[in-house]
């Protein structure tokens, strides 16, 4: 699904799991720039 500039980020309740960080939530991002990167390992 594409997101554009601008759009809210989709819920993370459910979210079981993060990487080199404890869980946060998205509302304590709003004040600065925010990289969020998704990905996936894939053989199809």
């Amino acid at each position: 699904m594409p997101m554009r500039l601008g759009t809210p980020l989709p819920s993370w309740e459910g979210a079981t799991m993060w990487l080199n960080a404890e869980g946060f939530n998205p509302a304590s991002l709003k004040n600065g720039p925010v990289l969020v990167h998704f990905w996936a390992v894939s053989c199809t």
